[in-house]
Formats: C-alpha cells, structure tokens, sequence
C-alpha cells in the first residue's frame, strides 16, 4: 500500500523583537553611524551621568576630541599704546632726576614686557573634548512634542549639575519614524539636532 509522507510547513509564529531590543538596534547602528562617518572616537551606549537630583542614563555617549585656535582678546594696539605711555612717564622721570639707573632698567624691562604682552595677544591652539549625548526612539509612531520636553528637562539636570562627570556640547534625537511637526520645532528652538534613517545611514531633519 502506498502512503504519502506529508510534510507540514514550520508552523512556529516568527519570532517578534521587543521594544527594548529595537531601541537597542537603533542605538547600535546610530552610535557606528556616529564613530564611521563624524569622526567621533568613543561611543558609550547607556553611560549614566550624575544630574543635579537625578541619575541620567543617555542612550549614547559620544566624545572626541578637537582643536581650535582662538585669538587672545588682548589688542596688540592697546599693549603698545600702554606699553609707551608707562615707559615715556618713567623716562621724564628718569631724566629729570638723572636717574641713570633708572634709565637702563627702563630699556629692560619695557623690552621684557612687549615680549610678554604681545606673546599674549597672540592666537593659540586649544584642545577640546566635545560630548553629544544622543536619545533613540525605535517607536511605531512618530516622536512627538512630548518626549522633546523631557529630553530637554533631562539634559538641563546634567548641565546644570556641579558634580557631572561629563556635559553635553550637542544633543541629537533619533526617531524610526520620523518627527511630529510640533516636536520638530521645539527641537529646533532648543538646539536639539533630529536625524531619521536613510539607507545605511542617517538624515538630519532641517
């Protein structure tokens, strides 16, 4: 007697992933995003930081370091222009008491001090370690005004608490699907950087 075998199809329901490991996706993915493409050199996913009443805990943590020249505000201008009245004074004085002491200690140390001066009113090079702290949001809804206004309540506690460890320079937020329009424009008022996924990458919502 002839028996067909019957195969049955895998009947086990595909595996669904939680809401924690979705954001945990996102976060990987942007934290590589952030190390590959914007040169940043450490990327720390749920590094706590001491606010000033609470422990915050930012999806990413990323910091490198830059280096900036900045111009001294002292006016080179100004250093002469102080620089000669204090010496011509000393000078009436030397001479009108024929200070002759006076006189070579005066070439000196108006030498050694436009020196000094001018070596300040020069530009140096000062090396920076900028933070960004980043939030994702693997939702299935658009991220709205909301969740803006406690990101911002929560980066206030940090940059405004004498003990933490580090600051935030930039903040960005990162929505699966996009932002609410309401939510967009408070993140742009408060200087919030928002980016949505764009191919293997991501796109910075302007």
């Amino acid at each position: 007697m002839y028996v067909q075998q019957l195969v049955f199809p895998d009947m086990a329901p595909p595996v669904r992933q939680s809401s924690h490991e979705k954001g945990k996706e996102l976060e990987q993915a942007f934290g590589n995003w952030l190390s590959g493409q914007n040169g940043y050199e450490t990327i720390r996913l749920r590094n706590s930081v001491v606010g000033r009443v609470t422990i915050e805990e930012p999806d990413i943590h990323a910091s490198r370091t830059e280096c900036h020249t900045k111009s001294r505000a002292v006016s080179r201008s100004y250093i002469w222009g102080g620089l000669l009245l204090a010496a011509s004074s000393v000078f009436v004085h030397a001479q009108k008491h024929q200070d002759a002491v006076t006189l070579f200690f005066l070439a000196g140390g108006t030498a050694s001090l436009a020196y000094y001066f001018l070596n300040l009113s020069g530009s140096r090079t000062v090396t920076e370690q900028r933070h960004v702290w980043a939030e994702c949001k693997n939702w299935s809804d658009r991220v709205d005004k909301q969740c803006v206004q406690v990101l911002i309540q929560s980066v206030w506690e940090v940059r405004s608490s004498p003990v933490a460890q580090w600051k935030p320079d930039l903040v960005m937020l990162v929505a699966a699907k996009g932002f609410t329009d309401p939510a967009l424009a408070l993140a742009r008022k408060e200087g919030i950087e928002c980016y949505v996924p764009d191919g293997g990458g991501f796109l910075l919502v302007k």
